[in-house]
């Protein structure tokens, strides 16, 4: 009677480690998460811990950069040698 209810608790032991080694081969690839996009509902919202808000595109400057400034002198530099 002993070796039954063994063998009943290892075949149950055995078909519980096949199933959940069959579950994990037949997972389906994970989709890529959503982006958050803030104004999904019409209101702006804040990001949820775990979302990064998508970068903020940022209009050029007005203002000449200091490498264009540098540039324009020194090639102002070179007209007068």
């Amino acid at each position: 009677m002993i070796l039954i209810v063994l063998g009943a608790i290892l075949a149950v032991v055995l078909v519980s480690i096949v199933v959940d080694m069959a579950r994990g081969r037949r997972q389906p690839d994970e989709e890529p998460p959503v982006p958050f996009d803030p104004m999904a509902g019409g209101f702006p919202v804040p990001p949820l811990p775990g979302q990064q808000s998508p970068p903020t595109p940022r209009r050029p400057s007005r203002i000449p950069s200091v490498n264009a400034v540098t540039a324009a002198a020194l090639k102002g530099g070179d007209d007068d040698a």
